[in-house]
């Protein structure tokens, strides 16, 4: 309409009566009059869709209230001896587990779980090293520790037996649906004179490739041990690996000793007595080698050092400096520098150069922070590199109020890659405790999480109750803010004469589906993923050359 009336009003178009303007006026009131009526309909619809869209999502929220075992929880229940832990949301989210009492982690536990879109599993871990009960009594046995994982609806069960004494003496035992294999090693100590000790070790394998239950690798060596004041000696006589092309034995031979006296006769050059090592070899189908290394630490942390060798009579010098100073440059303020220099008869090498800087807030302004409160600053270049590498962390012990704490760093990487973070924790004395954490950088970008308990509410003469709110922002949730509200509650009950007490927390409310773990990130069970991963250590080591008799044989 607007339009048509420019038109009319441009210069040299013919003019109309007056029965045709009153016309085009109650034309261009119709046209209005139907634009009004389309904004005003098409804005109902949109208003319509935003209340319709907010009631569903209200609707999901008021679901997800009405239905609290769909909500996160926590529960323990512990006695002198044994704890019951419990964690769940939902029926596809839960552990329980029954473990030796104590505080810690790795306490000796039977558990059944079911993670996310996942089988229900279940299992064993005992580990006599955080047990205060020992299968072997104080027998050679000094550790025991059995795992084992299973699924629901599968034959296949992971499982590890691990026996540890003295002298690298051990017994692996790994099994799953395919195969069984361990390896079991044996340390002797013979004294035969005085500071003269006889060594012998044997380590023996069943791997997955063989063919019954016996080993099919073995590895054995004997070794002698002397110490004397002039230092201590040490030679051990191995077979060679599969892997090496070397026939036969290999031995390595190797003379730690201090120049006495050293030091002080040189008090001038040298801190302290200089430290010798001589090492001749020949392992892995090498040639044979000599080796003599001498490092000599001298003043305002300055180490000097000189090595000489020859491999296949082929003769090599090398020559070594490294300073690692310190020096307060002002009160409350220790700035620090280090590198190190190589040298042989081809080239010189410049190790990476670093620098640091560390500010004491409490001596700079006692009025106003407490002890421990820093600021560090650390920087590290390499000559010809990309760029330096760049560090700083602030600990912040704030005196007014004394029960604030803050922690910040940053970082800058060589390539350029850059994270930084921010934590607070508060606490009043009535209470109230509040935490916050906010972390970005290059890979996972922006994380943070946060945490309110309000001061705790007895109920009754043994129990207490408080109120919690916590935040999480992640990749783990899309990247949306994940909120949870609900209680943590603590109590004594008497059970037939004995003491029991239960914990644990609830939440009333949550905005996610997935159970989390106390960092905030997607939970899994901590005793399944170790038994799985032990299995797999242990196998991977069993395939591997390495042996535990050889290694203690020769450190």
């Amino acid at each position: 309409a607007q339009a048509i009336f420019n038109a009319w009003q441009l210069p040299g178009l013919r003019a109309l009566p007056a029965s045709s303007y009153l016309a085009m006026g109650n034309r261009r009131q119709r046209l209005a009059g139907r634009a009004i009526c389309s904004l005003v309909a098409a804005g109902s619809l949109f208003y319509t869709s935003s209340v319709l869209a907010f009631a569903d999502s209200l609707l999901d929220e008021v679901k997800k209230v009405a239905k609290p075992w769909q909500q996160p929880h926590q529960l323990r229940l512990s006695g002198s001896k044994v704890a019951v832990d419990a964690v769940s949301q939902g029926p596809e989210q839960w552990q329980i587990a029954v473990q030796e009492a104590g505080a810690g982690l790795g306490r000796p536990s039977a558990f059944a779980t079911r993670a996310l879109n996942s089988k229900i599993a279940y299992g064993l871990d005992f580990d006599s090293a955080k047990s205060r009960y020992h299968p072997m009594g104080r027998g050679p046995v000094k550790r025991v520790a059995f795992s084992a994982a299973g699924e629901q609806d599968s034959e296949g069960l992971d499982w590890t037996l691990q026996l540890q004494g003295d002298h690298g003496r051990h017994l692996s035992v790994t099994g799953d649906a395919d195969s069984v294999v361990y390896d079991a090693a044996y340390g002797l100590e013979l004294p035969v004179a005085d500071g003269l000790t006889a060594l012998y070790a044997v380590d023996v394998k069943r791997r997955s490739d063989a063919e019954s239950l016996l080993p099919n690798w073995a590895r054995q060596g004997a070794g002698l041990r002397y110490a004397s004041k002039v230092g201590d000696l040490k030679l051990s006589m191995h077979q060679p690996s599969a892997a090496s092309a070397s026939n036969g034995l290999e031995y390595e031979a190797i003379l730690r000793s201090t120049l006495r006296g050293v030091g002080e006769k040189g008090s001038r050059v040298f801190s302290q007595d200089p430290h010798l090592q001589i090492r001749a070899a020949q392992e892995g189908g090498e040639p044979a080698s000599i080796a003599a290394r001498i490092i000599a630490p001298s003043h305002k942390g300055t180490t000097f050092g000189l090595s000489m060798g020859a491999t296949d009579s082929e003769p090599t010098v090398q020559g070594m400096a490294m300073w690692n100073g310190k020096r307060e440059v002002a009160k409350g303020i220790e700035v620090a520098a280090e590198t190190q220099l190589v040298a042989d008869k081809n080239q010189v090498n410049v190790a990476p150069v670093g620098l640091g800087a560390v500010a004491d807030l409490a001596s700079l302004m006692p009025g106003e922070f407490a002890d421990g409160s820093k600021v560090v600053v650390k920087g590290r270049y390499k000559i010809g590199g990309a760029g330096p590498h760049l560090a700083a962390t602030a600990e912040l012990n704030s005196k007014h109020p004394s029960n604030l704490k803050a922690t910040a760093f940053g970082v800058l990487g060589e390539r350029g890659k850059k994270s930084a973070g921010l934590r607070f924790s508060a606490n009043t004395p009535a209470g109230l405790d509040a935490h916050y954490e906010i972390v970005h950088d290059d890979a996972d970008g922006l994380t943070q999480a946060g945490e309110v308990k309000l001061p705790s509410v007895r109920i009754g003469e043994d129990a207490t109750t408080r109120s919690t709110a916590r935040f999480y922002q992640g990749k783990e949730h899309g990247g949306k803010p994940r909120l949870q509200l609900g209680l943590q509650y603590e109590g004594a009950v008497g059970v037939k004469g004995h003491k029991m007490v239960v914990g644990g927390q609830s939440a009333s409310y949550d905005s996610g589906r997935r159970l989390l773990d106390e960092m905030g990130r997607p939970w899994h069970s901590p005793q399944l993923t170790k038994a799985r991963a032990t299995a797999a250590i242990v196998r991977k080591r069993i395939e591997s050359e390495f042996g535990e008799g050889q290694h203690w044989l020769r450190k």
